[in-house]
């Protein structure tokens, strides 16, 4: 259950020269590529611990969610948009990507940490005409409306609801997911088809310079802005 650190995927953002090994996210909702386990995050990132043992007492008190949930794993892998949060000591914070395309967390308040994009990677259709939709994050919700993947929604954790969609299209915010733009803000401006290519292009303008990406690269944070914080 453990990685060198050299051998620690760069959006984790931890150093290289401490430690020779370092904790091995777990399988779960997010793949390990976009994933970083919750005792480096509390330990190397927030420092809100100095050790292990430290961590699992507070798990083990249940003072540790995720998304409202208390953890149950130190090795647990937080990923994109994850809410972590110690409601006792009134501590929030959300996962975003930097600038660069790291995984990092952000301080929020309250409110937000009730707040989380969702991506819509798959959706089915299964009886009485209803369709169950494959949500980032590992969430799986059968709903009567007509969203389309790659549309994003604003998940109410607190209620268990869907607040708003925002379909993915011309103008919308989009935050760059995977290649060498990831980490980035955008506007989009379009699509682009090719030929015997299954996977279309979305052609993207961050601050007066377009350049085009995979559409399944593209996360939509919101028709025109963004819906949630996602920068300190």
């Amino acid at each position: 259950m453990h990685l060198k650190r050299l051998n620690t995927p760069k959006r984790w953002n931890l150093s290289k020269k401490k430690t020779k090994f370092v904790a091995r996210p777990k399988p779960g909702a997010h793949p390990k590529a976009m994933s970083v386990p919750l005792i480096v995050i509390l330990r190397d990132s927030l420092k809100l611990v100095n050790t292990k043992s430290e961590a699992k007492k507070m798990i083990n008190e249940k003072k540790i969610l995720v998304d409202l949930k208390p953890v149950k794993e130190l090795n647990q892998g937080i990923g994109l948009f994850d809410i972590l949060s110690i409601p006792s000591a009134k501590i929030y914070y959300r996962m975003v990507l930097d600038y660069k395309g790291g995984l990092k967390p952000i301080i929020i308040d309250e409110k937000e940490s009730n707040l989380k994009l969702l991506k819509i990677y798959g959706k089915t259709r299964i009886k009485n005409g209803m369709l169950q939709f494959n949500f980032s994050g590992g969430k799986n919700l059968v709903l009567k409306e007509k969203y389309g993947v790659n549309d994003s929604v604003l998940f109410d954790l607190s209620k268990s609801k869907i607040i708003k969609a925002f379909p993915i299209k011309k103008g919308s915010k989009v935050l760059v997911i995977k290649g060498k733009h990831a980490g980035e803000i955008a506007t989009l401006e379009g699509f682009k088809e090719f030929e015997n290519i299954t996977k279309d292009r979305a052609i993207l303008n961050n601050k007066g310079a377009s350049y085009q990406t995979m559409k399944d690269y593209v996360f939509v944070l919101g028709e025109s802005k963004e819906e949630i914080k996602i920068r300190e």
